[in-house]
């Protein structure tokens, strides 16, 4: 479960690691900046983090970074 929420919130921060073959993000990448959704994203992508910070869950990068 902490690889997938990991993975979920790499993808909303749009982390270059989850890039396709081609070098894009996918349907990520076809949201113009004043897009709604992307606001949306952005909050969700946010909540998220916090979410998984409160829970004690952090990537091996976010450990050492401290």
């Amino acid at each position: 479960m902490r690889g997938l929420l990991l993975d979920l919130r790499d993808i909303l921060f749009q982390d270059d690691s989850h890039r396709n073959p081609d070098g894009d993000f996918g349907s990520l990448n076809m949201l113009e900046p004043e897009d709604p959704a992307l606001a949306e994203i952005c909050l969700l992508a946010e909540g998220l983090s916090d979410a998984m910070s409160a829970a004690g869950i952090s990537s091996d990068l976010d450990e050492t970074a401290i």
